[in-house]
């Protein structure tokens, strides 16, 4: 600990997206041990944490990881080198109370993850924070001590889930994916370059660097974001009589969607989304892949063509600006009061919507738009940021 907190001044703080730079400065075994053992100790004793590397870099950090959680008493379920999905994915399917992605960056930083893509419950991410704070973690035995077991085959259980949700031979579809994980490329090919119909409409599909998220193009309605597909999707769902749990600040055109298909949504941070956002249909919240497998799926199953399939889903475009202003509850305060801000930090005006959320560590705040185009989205956030800066002048 003492040589930790030599090499860095900075707290362990994980922020809203479950990231953590590890006290800040270089990775090194010394803090992927520790954090491994402050992670642990909020974690029940004799439990299971879901572990993997996002890098070949990362493998030492990832050993250094498992050695810090197994002295606090918890049990290593290592998936190896994966994404935030496939951890994401393993973490439902082993029943860990949460997994651990180290090297999430080049940076070497953390990311927590919890099953359904979600984030682990804010308390005991907090509980992480004041053990390696008041360095009140828990140290056990040899006897007591956690043990490591592979679950590297996960990827194949993985890939099998893929392919349930896919028909033999696609009809009228031809895909493409478009990746720059040599390991996502191979899964891809898998997937679909046996099932194409090569006469049928091309679409390609680009997924995100995480993985997580995945855009679509074709000849007939260009480029497609992420957010309108999974608004789609979400409605074959619905039709399913099945729910949805998407992320808090997901655009309101999955609520329209709900509306017209009668549909339950839920929002992530909603006690009773937990166990939508488990059910292995809801993957497509938070696996690109899965959802691309999913609309390609449907289109084959439908006969029908990717611009028919989005003709009823409404556009919604997004944008955030960070303000780098403490977020004490006085401050709050005062930019809800003069924002005329709803107590959730919600403004609305016309066709146009913005809501404010302090960040985890209280060192800042983002500004979330939504809007019916990209500029009005841009304008509503830039002009709330210029607001909010204007306050504190």
């Amino acid at each position: 600990y003492e040589n930790v907190k030599g090499s860095s001044d900075s707290r362990l703080v994980i922020d809203e997206n479950g990231e953590c730079s590890l006290w800040g400065g270089e990775t090194t075994a010394q803090k992927a041990m520790l954090f491994g053992l402050c992670a642990a100790s909020a974690a029940k004793k004799g439990g299971s944490i879901v572990t993997a590397y996002g890098s070949d870099e990362s493998l030492l950090l990832k050993q250094a990881l498992d050695c810090g959680i197994c002295q606090a008493g918890v049990n290593v379920y290592s998936i190896g080198r994966a994404g935030i999905s496939e951890l994401s994915y393993a973490v439902n399917r082993f029943g860990g109370e949460f997994g651990i992605l180290i090297g999430a960056n080049i940076s070497g930083h953390a990311r927590l993850i919890s099953a359904g893509g979600m984030l682990p419950d804010e308390k005991l991410l907090d509980r992480i924070g004041s053990i390696a704070d008041d360095r009140a973690y828990r140290s056990v035995g040899l006897s007591q001590t956690g043990c490591v077991t592979d679950f590297s085959a996960v990827r194949e259980i993985y890939v099998a889930e893929l392919e349930k949700i896919l028909p033999d031979r696609f009809k009228g579809v031809n895909v493409d994916i478009r990746t720059y994980d040599v390991k996502k490329a191979t899964i891809a090919d898998r997937l679909f370059h046996g099932r194409n119909d090569i006469d049928g409409e091309r679409i390609i599909f680009n997924l995100s660097a995480d993985g997580t998220k995945v855009s679509a193009y074709s000849e007939k309605t260009s480029y497609v974001m992420w957010e309108k597909l999974v608004a789609m999707y979400a409605g074959v769902c619905f039709e399913k009589g099945l729910a949805v749990a998407l992320p808090e600040n997901f655009p309101s055109n999955a609520d329209a969607t709900a509306e017209v298909h009668c549909g339950r949504l839920y929002e992530n941070n909603a006690d009773i989304a937990k166990d939508v956002a488990v059910s292995t249909h809801n993957m497509f919240a938070y696996d690109g892949l899965y959802l691309a497998s999913a609309v390609t799926s449907y289109l084959s199953e439908q006969g029908i063509t990717l611009q028919k399939a989005l003709c009823d889903v409404p556009d919604a475009y997004t944008s955030s600006r960070f303000v780098g202003i403490t977020m004490s509850r006085e401050n709050k305060e005062k930019i809800f009061s003069e924002l005329g801000c709803s107590v959730e930090g919600e403004i609305t005006m016309g066709k146009t919507h913005a809501v404010i959320r302090p960040l985890r560590d209280k060192k800042g705040i983002t500004v979330f738009a939504e809007s019916v185009s990209c500029e009005q989205a841009a304008a509503f956030c830039e002009d709330i940021t210029s607001r909010i800066k204007g306050i504190f002048r």
